[in-house]
């Protein structure tokens, strides 16, 4: 299986991809080597504030500076965890090969990360912001996949 090497890159849900999970999604790929791909859904914020969050898990945190930002549903792997993305530093994951092959089947596009999109574009216009970086409408995508 030929490795794309991903890392900081977006991952942009095809339109006709019906799985609950990814439709409509677009996902930062915090890693990505022979061993797998992890990466974070970056669209989908929840109800939910960090403050609201840190009280019911009882960590404090009243004093963050950051207590109002919004949580996200990252992705449906490792539902017991929690990440934070934040600037800086970057670990839901595939397994070794699959999300090539999820590519190779039309399922995604890739363009390189911008933290400009992650922390300054307002969730719901995160997607289309990506797609803008190579210039498609993701509205005139088709299902259908050429490969030469």
């Amino acid at each position: 299986m030929q490795h794309f090497g991903l890392k900081d890159h977006f991952l942009l849900a095809m339109p006709h991809l019906e799985d609950a999970n990814f439709a409509g999604s677009l996902s930062y790929l915090c890693d990505h080597d022979e061993n797998g791909t992890m990466g974070v859904i970056v669209n989908r914020p929840l109800e939910l504030t960090l403050e609201s969050l840190f009280e019911q898990l009882e960590l404090g945190g009243e004093e963050s500076p950051h207590r109002n930002a919004p949580v996200y549903y990252g992705g449906p792997v490792h539902k017991d965890r929690g990440f934070i993305l934040h600037r800086g530093a970057s670990t839901a994951g595939w397994e070794a090969g699959q999300l090539e092959q999820e590519i190779l089947d039309n399922a995604w596009l890739t363009v390189e990360g911008r933290s400009d999109i992650l922390f300054e574009v307002p969730p719901e216009q995160r997607l289309l912001a990506a797609a803008g970086i190579l210039g498609v409408d993701l509205n005139l995508m088709t299902r259908e996949a050429g490969h030469s």
